[in-house]
């Protein structure tokens, strides 16, 4: 028995070591982790360098005051780039491990203090007044006492909502860590048009995190939402006005390839600004993949590109042909009543393969696309704004 619980103890202490290399590939080796909670939650190195780079863009200044300092991730980042940082972590055992990181990696320019950051709570104020920050930085704990998962400000801890007056009274200037399960209209609407801008972060096909630029002095023009790769630094920039005002065109007949948008583009909901902005046309209003003459290389790194290599009927006929051509295809249902399993059953496709069927409501009706992956012949990365 002794031996048992000392192996899974041994396993568990290697998964949280593999964990740690993928997301802290310089650091993972050398940080003091004290739970495996607290690697889950802190950002990785490249995100919390993207985070650097955004801050000291955002506030032009030297000093930054981070929170909620969890692991310490962003805090490194950011000592890199401001000659002085403020770590504040109210958790005791996190807070001392990553004091003793900072000490160990010689980041001399941060630091630290534990304080429990409430409304109405005199000593943390008066150490951030004191500190005088030309930025405050905060990524509130988006989990419920219970360990539940939760999106909205009022329910995450602290209670930005109700702390906002009182952070503003020390800083004009906030950057928001925020869920990318958060509602951006809602976010947006909560703001009063302080969001100078808004950034949608993705790294390994995943949007990780949002991030609020908010400015006290700012109430009037639209923010600035910017969708971020920052591992091929690709981004692509606009205005909620822009996607209001654009026209979206749909797509008639064949065509010979399709763009899927990556999470971080669709979450920043400009369907039909990539109409305007290139040669792309919508397969019908409510459904988010694009037809196009060529694959556009500077939406490579924002998105997936498929080549169409054939259109089956959409029904018993077309699923039927398509198990037995295709059994090893990946199989997505878009605009039409049913889910991609449902789907998959239907056409009996494993989804181990390279195919990718795609049953899709199209403005001539229901297809089956038989499609595969392919990447575009120009393969510069560049800022789209």
């Amino acid at each position: 028995m002794k031996k048992g619980f000392a192996e899974i103890l041994e396993k568990e202490k290697m998964r949280l070591a593999r964990k740690a290399e993928a997301k802290l590939p310089t650091l993972g080796g050398a940080l003091e982790i004290p739970s495996a909670l607290a690697l889950e939650q802190c950002s990785s190195e490249l995100t919390a360098a993207y985070k650097a780079d955004v801050a000291l863009r955002f506030c032009g200044g030297t000093a930054i005051a981070d929170l909620t300092g969890g692991l310490g991730v962003d805090c490194l980042a950011f000592a890199k780039r401001f000659d002085r940082v403020l770590y504040n972590e109210m958790n005791p055992a996190l807070g001392e491990a990553a004091a003793r990181n900072f000490t160990a990696l010689g980041a001399g320019n941060i630091r630290c203090c534990a304080f429990e950051i409430k409304s109405g709570q005199a000593p943390w104020k008066e150490t951030v007044a004191a500190f005088a920050p030309d930025l405050l930085y905060l990524d509130p704990a988006r989990r419920s006492a219970s360990g539940a998962k939760v999106f909205r400000l009022q329910d995450c801890s602290p209670d930005i909502a109700a702390l906002l007056p009182e952070l503003e009274g020390l800083c004009p200037r906030i950057l928001l860590k925020l869920s990318p399960m958060a509602d951006i209209s809602a976010l947006l609407a909560w703001a009063e048009g302080r969001v100078q801008e808004l950034h949608i972060v993705e790294k390994d096909g995943e949007c990780k995190e949002l991030l609020l630029l908010l400015d006290a002095s700012r109430r009037t023009e639209e923010p600035l939402i910017r969708v971020a790769v920052p591992a091929t630094e690709a981004a692509f920039d606009f205005r909620p006005a822009e996607e209001r005002d654009a026209s979206q065109r749909l797509a008639g007949g064949d065509f010979p390839f399709l763009f899927e948008p990556g999470p971080a583009l669709m979450k920043a909901g400009a369907f039909k600004l990539l109409c305007t902005r290139y040669p792309l046309a919508a397969l019908s209003p409510s459904v988010h993949l694009y037809a196009a003459e060529e694959a556009v290389g500077a939406l490579s790194a924002l998105g997936k590109w498929f080549s169409v290599t054939e259109v089956l009927p959409f029904g018993k006929e077309g699923f039927k042909a398509a198990g037995a051509r295709f059994p090893q295809a990946e199989v997505t249902a878009r605009g039409i009543p049913m889910r991609s399993e449902e789907l998959r059953l239907r056409c009996g496709c494993s989804g181990a393969g390279p195919e990718h069927l795609f049953g899709v409501e199209t403005s001539a009706g229901r297809r089956l696309l038989v499609c595969e992956r392919t990447q575009a012949q120009d393969q510069t990365v560049q800022s789209l704004a």
